[in-house]
């Protein structure tokens, strides 16, 4: 893989992509590396893949550069911490050293860094919304326990505990109290990968607090919420397409001008999950054309109703 992306670099810098394009899917016969199931141990892998983003886009490969770009959105960058300093070197070793991230791959060009970083960061503040949903859904006034019974008030309750008590084992949750110093429990989120956190979310337990009371907890619920979003990742909105980055970026990305950002922010962009989107079975074909607006109508989403019907 060096060979290759030096070589497209060299092309881009002298004009002459389409050759080498040519040779390399002719006669050379690229076989590009495998990344995906490989773990992020080290800088290594998180290079190689952003190497794939980088050839794919610069040799023109659409279909390479819609996987890695895809691949590195759901795994994240070591570089895309929140807590992340600009001048800090990583001690760690997960990511690049400051001498490393010269490379023109640690800094995608054509605004594709930071296009994939906003994409990931909005795919993260959907699935948060869940989890959120349903702890302020139990710690409400109203009741969720729909049985009617005495013990109804001491259900929900129970749900709520079990749910924090989940949440926090699972280092999906964190109780920060008013204390500076409560802030360093929160970790580094920017390799988190999507995939497991969906798959973490579907484990959550179906605890009853006696034997009255079934399905009264989230579980049923989150499941298939995760369900849904999980299809909606495999949507071909979620990655980034050659043709539309070279040809019509500005309908192309998820990131608004400042003007239509304070008009969304004024007049909001909520998101509804009702029975007839969860049974749509237009979203069961991959590449729909519905699908893919259903993805980008919920990933840009303001706001999120998880429950609407309840």
């Amino acid at each position: 893989m060096p060979y290759a992306v030096t070589l497209a670099i060299v092309a881009d810098r002298f004009d002459c992509v389409p050759a080498v394009a040519r040779e390399l899917n002719g006669r050379y016969k690229f076989k590009w590396p495998l990344t995906s199931g490989r773990p992020y141990a080290g800088a290594d892998v998180e290079q190689l893949l952003r190497q794939k983003v980088l050839v794919s886009w610069l040799l023109a490969h659409p279909l390479r550069m819609q996987q890695a770009t895809r691949e590195l959105i759901v795994r994240g960058s070591s570089l895309w911490g929140v807590f992340r300093e600009a001048d800090d070197d990583d001690d760690d070793g997960r990511g690049p050293s400051a001498a490393d991230r010269a490379a023109a791959w640690w800094n995608l060009p054509e605004g594709l860094e930071h296009e994939l970083q906003y994409r990931r960061e909005c795919i993260l503040n959907t699935v948060a919304s869940v989890q959120r949903h349903f702890l302020r859904l139990y710690a409400s006034r109203d009741r969720q326990c729909k049985l009617g019974y005495d013990s109804s008030a001491a259900c929900d309750a129970f749900q709520l505990g079990q749910m924090l008590k989940f949440l926090i084992a699972k280092e999906l949750l964190f109780l920060v109290d008013f204390g500076p110093a409560s802030l360093d429990i929160v970790p580094d989120t920017s390799l988190l990968d999507v995939d497991e956190l969906l798959a973490t979310l579907k484990q959550c337990p179906n605890y009853q607090v006696d034997k009255h009371h079934t399905n009264c907890g989230p579980q049923i619920r989150i499941k298939a919420i995760m369900d849904y979003i999980r299809s909606m990742l495999s949507a071909n909105a979620v990655c980034i397409s050659h043709h539309d980055w070279s040809r019509r970026r500005a309908e192309a990305t998820w990131v608004e001008p400042e003007d239509k950002t304070r008009l969304r922010d004024e007049d909001g962009r909520p998101f509804s999950f009702t029975r007839a989107i969860a049974n749509d079975q237009r979203l069961q074909y991959e590449g729909a054309l519905h699908a893919d607006r259903m993805a980008r109508s919920l990933f840009t989403a303001t706001s999120w109703d998880w429950t609407p019907e309840a």
